[in-house]
């Protein structure tokens, strides 16, 4: 048994796998096997995985099903301890198999998380992202093994991608990604982090995340609805785990926060569909809300998008009244900042009006 799975899903990258497979063949971590599943790929990426002589390596190929489905017939054929995902445009830094396992074999870790730095296609300049830094982690665990109990109100803001962790496979071997949805990894991690018991953040970046104009999210700007089903299946999730209740408000203002910037980032061709849908799991989930006596003290904001979704008629009218309700949060913002700065101006005249009085 390999110390470490890493499972590569491919699909129709011939230009980047080279780069992909070589920093993994090349970890100083050498116990590892690679399972690379071509994902019905119709350019050369498949050939040029067949021209690998390392033994290490193993081909599965399937038909077009998309990443989730590639990543779960990855997990089915992992044999090693530990599992570590990475897509097949990214890159690994060399050291970061070794470092990820000796943590995760030292502390008997189900999870190990760490920061991705993201890079340019077209320039190789990197750069950082707070969603990937994660420091409130840092600065709440430092160097202790948590679980989500020890992070409560920042457990649904950890980076919820697969690649940049490494997970025990015998932890994750019945945790499935959702098939034909974007966004999987979202049930997928929330699943994970829910039942995990011992979890540990290395403060490093290991995880090499390529940023290019034809990437899955921003391909798939027809298929962003999909984060309405998706956050179906994490209500129902946290439902089952029992973990429903202590999370209810902050899984509410994620969902319609997430789906109202999601909804605002596709093109006008996809709102009305995407819009539809939105009306029709607003209503839904408002008769399952109302029911709460808490839901009155659930975030304003989120409450707003919830409400103009279901009483919009059009989907202009529902992003514009969100545009609206964001700018005079901003302006009533703004002007408390007037206010307190008017309020320290004055506070210092009247001390220099007092200092030159007594002066004279």
């Amino acid at each position: 048994m390999a110390r470490v799975s890493v499972i590569i899903p491919v699909f129709n990258v011939e230009n980047y796998i080279n780069e992909c497979i070589d920093s993994v063949i090349n970890q100083t971590l050498t116990d590892i096997e690679i399972i690379c599943v071509d994902d019905g790929s119709t350019d050369n990426s498949l050939n040029l995985l067949k021209q690998y002589s390392d033994t290490r390596i193993k081909i599965i190929s399937q038909e077009n099903k998309g990443l989730a489905a590639a990543r779960n017939e990855g997990v089915k054929h992992a044999t090693g301890e530990y599992i570590a995902f990475l897509d097949s445009d990214d890159f690994l830094n060399y050291s970061a198999l070794e470092k990820l396992y000796n943590l995760a074999d030292k502390h008997f870790l189900d999870i190990v998380i760490t920061k991705i730095i993201n890079f340019y296609d077209e320039t190789y300049e990197k750069f950082t992202d707070c969603y990937f830094d994660m420091a409130f982690l840092k600065e709440k665990c430092q160097d202790k093994v948590f679980n989500y109990k020890d992070i409560y109100d920042e457990v649904l803001n950890i980076s919820v991608t697969a690649p940049g962790k490494l997970f025990k496979r015998d932890f994750i071997k019945n945790i499935k990604f959702k098939e034909n949805l974007i966004f999987e990894d979202n049930p997928f991690f929330v699943e994970a982090i829910f039942k995990a018991q011992r979890v540990y953040f290395l403060d490093e970046y290991l995880y090499n995340r390529r940023i290019r104009k034809d990437s899955i999210i921003s391909s798939h700007y027809s298929q962003f609805s999909d984060l309405i089903e998706i956050y179906d299946v994490i209500y129902q999730l946290l439902i089952k785990m029992g973990v429903y209740e202590d999370f209810k408000d902050k899984i509410f203002k994620k969902k319609f926060s997430n789906i109202y910037r999601r909804f605002s980032e596709v093109s006008d061709e996809y709102k009305q569909d995407f819009f539809d849908k939105i009306k029709k799991d607003f209503q839904k989930s408002f008769f399952f809300l109302e029911k709460d006596d808490d839901f009155k003290n659930f975030n304003r904001r989120a409450k707003f998008i919830l409400y103009s979704g279901i009483h919009s008629n059009t989907y202009t009218e529902f992003e514009l009244s969100v545009k609206l309700y964001d700018q005079e949060m901003k302006n009533k913002s703004l002007q408390k900042e007037v206010d307190s700065l008017k309020k320290h101006n004055s506070q210092v005249m009247n001390l220099v009006n007092n200092f030159v009085r007594r002066m004279v």
